[in-house]
């Protein structure tokens, strides 16, 4: 559509309006006719342009003309005329027929070929229609000035906000905000829906309603096929169509932007996986804990593990999606198919919350340790652990830490040292082996299969071992112990003693 007060001012035209008034109107294409009746080859808005060739312009005739133009909705009639056209000056009865009839009438000069102007209207309708196009080019463009001044992200999303009117916030994989934006907070539907398409592996928009004055769209964040994180965008009522327009062009240079700002975070990623590793060992290594808690901007007074069975990468992303809404903060490490998350001043109702989120997710199984102070997280780690056998054996998708040893440093009260003494009894053959053969302890593997409530296929899979090499190292562990497993009181007693052995490490 083409303001027809645009090709009147057309400097190269010299079109004049001689009967009606342009107003607002805007023209749909140009075409040139010389039929005394060319309405049946046009569809209404057109610009009609003639020369009066075959048109018989007396009283009658001009109003008959007029009137079907009208009818069939023509926008204008533009006449040419000349000393070698049909007509030296244009008829006043087509002037005064076209003020009877509401026609707009347009003198086109003797030196302006009529194609002149039907390519005029056509030029004017094309950059008409790429005008949107250039403008989210052009935005683009400012956004990618805006990265490369040094702003970053940060930059690039105060000029996004300015563009396009709306509150914009930026989230990484874990749902934590990188940009924050006062108007925008992610509530559990939304959080739902977002570990929805992480777990299905789309990386399409996701437009929400939230009530009738809000609306809401997330954009994923893509780089090299991954999700990075996600824009979220807001505004009241619905969003125009410039506006979706104008965030989908925008998303790339988001994602590049926060891909950089990831890599820049390098350091504190890597500091926080030490800093998960030192929690999940042994007491060694402690004092390092104050200064690697600072690097990895990490605050936490208790813990608790997480130990979950992720099934593929899409669930395990859904599934770190989903850390915030259990805990102030979370380290989290993979292996394979295995996830290890300390949860970091877990929150009170954390079971349920996790449950809940198994559940969503579908998860392999998944078991929770106790919460306790940061010194306690092996001991808690062991727990979770144990709890995963359990749901494993079970069947079931969650389960907490089987009730097993807690209380037995009350019921064997004593002295530490003789206490000792008997774990050191039993499990010095499995010790002294375990020192001359680090890569085949019997000792993990003997935990594991307690843990794991005496299955073989559990514990195995456990110390990522064959089931056969599992019932070999079973068999090497009652030759060099004297204990066999299989009769319920030497079970029992090998039981106690690593047990024991943990319960005084704690």
């Amino acid at each position: 559509m083409v303001p027809l007060r645009m090709l009147l001012s057309h400097p190269d035209l010299g079109l004049r309006l001689i009967a009606g008034d342009a107003a607002d109107l805007e023209v749909r294409w140009a075409h040139v006719s010389e039929l005394d009746d060319p309405t049946p080859w046009l569809e209404g808005g057109e610009l009609l342009l003639t020369t009066g060739l075959s048109t018989r312009w007396g009283d009658d005739g001009a109003l008959q003309y007029c009137q079907r133009l009208v009818e069939r909705g023509v926008a204008a009639l533009g006449v040419s005329v000349g000393s070698d056209l049909a007509y030296q000056e244009v008829p006043e009865a087509l002037v005064d027929a076209a003020e009877k009839t509401g026609l707009r009438l347009i003198l086109v000069p003797h030196l302006t070929p009529l194609q002149s102007v039907v390519r005029a209207v056509a030029d004017s309708i094309s950059s008409a229609s790429a005008q949107p196009l250039r403008s989210l080019i052009d935005a683009q463009q400012k956004l990618m000035s805006e990265a490369a001044s040094g702003s970053g992200l940060s930059g690039a999303t105060s000029r996004l906000r300015a563009m396009s009117g709306l509150s914009i916030a930026v989230y990484d994989i874990r749902l934590r905000a990188v940009i924050d934006d006062p108007d925008i907070v992610l509530g559990a539907e939304v959080r739902r829906r977002i570990r929805r398409q992480l777990l299905q592996d789309r990386q399409g928009s996701i437009s929400i309603q939230e009530d009738a004055d809000r609306s809401l769209i997330v954009l994923p964040l893509v780089t090299e096929g991954r999700v990075r994180g996600f824009a979220v965008s807001s505004t009241h009522g619905p969003f125009a169509l410039d506006q979706r327009a104008l965030l989908k062009v925008a998303a790339p240079v988001l994602s590049l932007l926060l891909d950089l700002h990831d890599m820049a975070d390098a350091p504190v990623r890597s500091a926080r996986a030490q800093l998960a590793t030192l929690l999940l060992s042994a007491r060694d290594g402690t004092e390092h804990l104050p200064s690697t808690f600072a690097t990895a901007r990490v605050n936490a007074a208790t813990t608790q593990v997480i130990s979950a069975r992720t099934l593929s990468v899409a669930q395990r992303r859904a599934f770190l999606a989903g850390l915030n809404d259990l805990a102030g903060d979370a380290l989290v490490l993979n292996d394979q198919d295995q996830t290890t998350v300390i949860l970091c001043d877990p929150l009170p109702d954390v079971f349920d919350r996790l449950s809940a989120l198994v559940a969503e997710l579908e998860l392999g199984n998944a078991g929770i340790g106790e919460p306790g102070p940061v010194e306690r997280t092996p001991q808690s780690l062991t727990e979770a652990v144990r709890a995963q056998n359990a749901a494993r054996t079970r069947d079931v998708p969650l389960a907490t830490a089987p009730k097993q040893g807690h209380q037995l440093r009350r019921v064997f009260r004593g002295d530490e040292e003789r206490l000792a003494e008997f774990p050191r009894s039993v499990l010095g053959p499995l010790d002294a082996h375990d020192h001359a053969n680090p890569r085949h302890e019997l000792l993990p593997t003997l935990r594991a299969y307690f843990d794991s409530i005496a299955s073989i296929e559990a514990s195995a899979m456990t110390m990522q071992i064959h089931r056969h090499t599992m019932r070999a190292r079973l068999k090497r562990i009652a030759e060099l112990s004297g204990y066999d497993i299989s009769d319920s009181s030497q079970y029992l007693e090998l039981w106690l003693a690593v047990e024991l052995r943990s319960q005084l490490a704690t």
